[in-house]
């Protein structure tokens, strides 16, 4: 029998002592009971024989933990215990959970990024064949001469091929400046995201936003002249995902908070004013995302940074207010 722990060999071969020592002593008088010298050098039975093994392993596995920390059943419990504690206490560590959040942002910005590349492979890649390609029939037109169908096409007399070429090789640096550009931009705009002054910005324009969008989510405390607004992350994400990219070029978020709701409503008058969630969308937007553009994993990925900060420094407290998702409650004085 393979044993695995001091307690499972007391509790095997009723053992009631402690010290390793007295263990040991005790497997030895027993094993000194059933050995084959005992019965002239054989066993009398299999169960002699099986008890001698079961003796011998035991005395193995105190061998080999001698010098090494032996826990009881008890006191392993115990330590797993504290452990679980210890990783639950880190779970529910604000920082622990803040670096994660933030980790978790930087990984949809970068996967974002690699997208918005992704889409212009087709244009930079087709182009550089086709130029590719023309290059080769006007550097060498004896290709073209021994072919059957391009001898045919091609007419190396006109000038029409060339200007073909010029303008094929044209449109192809531009292709590849005008991507590389808007790569680069969609990065740098991508990459602000992480940063605790844009995630402010984001913040006090939804508040703005919200006290326009959803005039119930609005109270007031005139004893203590403050402003309380009421929302979900459901709504952060939303204001982000479909109004933030206009919100963010129409108004100045250096204003205070207050200011700033002030010219969102002179603006907007009513929700019914608002801009239309992604509206005015072209054809190629179909197809290409502008630089910066957030997608809807971006947009939860940077409401739950920005409300664990905001939790963490109590800018924002959780809600009593009963709904399918947590509702949050903020605060600011009119002051």
């Amino acid at each position: 029998m393979e044993f695995q722990s001091i307690e499972e060999i007391k509790e095997y071969f009723g053992i009631t002592a402690e010290d390793e020592s007295e263990i040991r002593k005790e497997l030895k008088i027993q094993i000194s009971k059933v050995h084959s010298d005992k019965t002239g050098g054989s066993y009398k039975s299999k169960k002699q024989q099986k008890d001698h093994d079961d003796l011998s392993s035991a005395l193995n596995f105190i061998d080999k933990m001698n010098g090494q920390i032996v826990l009881s059943k008890k006191d392993w419990d115990l330590v797993v215990r504290k452990i679980d504690d210890l990783v639950l206490v880190k779970i529910n560590d604000p920082v622990v959970n803040e670096i994660e959040y933030t980790k978790r942002l930087d990984e949809s910005i970068n996967s974002s990024i690699v997208i918005f590349q992704k889409q212009h492979y087709f244009v930079k890649i087709s182009s550089t064949i086709l130029a590719g390609l023309l290059t080769i029939i006007w550097t060498f037109p004896s290709i073209v001469e021994k072919h059957k169908i391009l001898k045919h096409l091609v007419d190396f007399d006109s000038s029409i091929l060339t200007y073909v070429w010029l303008a094929v090789i044209i449109i192809t640096c531009i292709a590849w400046i005008f991507t590389k550009n808007s790569e680069r931009k969609d990065e740098l705009i991508k990459k602000r995201y992480i940063l605790d002054s844009t995630q402010n910005s984001i913040f006090k324009l939804f508040i703005a936003w919200i006290n326009v969008a959803n005039l119930r989510a609005i109270d007031y405390d005139h004893k203590s002249h403050t402003h309380i607004t009421y929302f979900t992350k459901d709504d952060l994400m939303r204001f982000i995902f479909n109004f933030y990219e206009e919100f963010s070029w129409k108004f100045a978020t250096e204003l205070p908070q207050v200011d700033l709701n002030n010219e969102v409503s002179k603006t907007y008058k009513d929700d019914e004013r608002l801009p239309s969630p992604k509206r005015n969308r072209s054809v190629i937007s179909l197809f290409f995302n502008r630089p910066g553009e957030i997608d809807m994993d971006l947009a939860q990925k940077i409401s739950d940074i920005i409300i664990e900060k905001l939790l963490n420094k109590k800018m924002i407290i959780i809600s009593d207010k009963k709904t399918f998702s947590e509702t949050y409650r903020y605060d600011f004085k009119y002051i």
